[in-house]
């Protein structure tokens, strides 16, 4: 099932404890629901587009073939000593949308900044910014800059593909 959001209109003002948006939720190419969340810590709302279609129900069996998330929260009871969840169709489009705010911000970045990624010998991988744009004109002087600074090695990000990117900007985000 291809699950994902258009249409995405996101009030950093406006957003408390959880992301303030609205967005409309396409599955396998079909719009099926609208999504919102007023910001201030409860569920998003989910509305299907066409009354009685059965898109909700879809997406909440979906959800639930999803494994149990992990958090960063300690969890004496659980196996692994951390905090597990099933995730939800409301969880499903949250997530959507923190990746498509996080793709946002790294899109941006990547214009206007050279990004590199230093990887610890934790396997840790840390994202950086040079304020010079990557083009050809500036790449020698950010590379020799970077050679200087970081000779144990860096990968440019502007250099890789966006999906590949932005694995590395997540997993940098979720590290922080």
């Amino acid at each position: 099932m291809k699950i994902e959001l258009k249409n995405l209109k996101h009030a950093e003002f406006a957003s408390q404890e959880t992301n303030c948006f609205t967005a409309s939720v396409y599955i396998d190419g079909t719009l099926a629901l609208t999504a919102d969340n007023d910001g201030r810590g409860g569920d998003t709302c989910l509305w299907e587009k066409n009354r009685g279609s059965g898109a909700l129900a879809k997406l909440e069996s979906y959800a639930a073939t999803i494994p149990p998330r992990k958090t960063p929260f300690k969890d004496p009871k659980h196996p692994t000593g951390f905090f597990h969840y099933q995730m939800t169709a409301s969880g499903l489009v949250d997530e959507l949308v923190t990746q498509n705010l996080m793709s946002r911000d790294m899109r941006k970045a990547l214009k206007r900044t050279t990004v590199f990624a230093l990887e610890w010998t934790t396997g840790t991988r840390v994202r950086e910014m040079v304020k010079l744009p990557w083009n050809d004109e500036n790449k020698s002087i950010a590379r020799a800059y970077l050679n200087k600074h970081y000779p144990d090695g860096y990968i440019v990000l502007n250099d890789l593909p966006e999906e590949e990117a932005f694995l590395i900007w997540k997993e940098s985000e979720e590290a922080a």
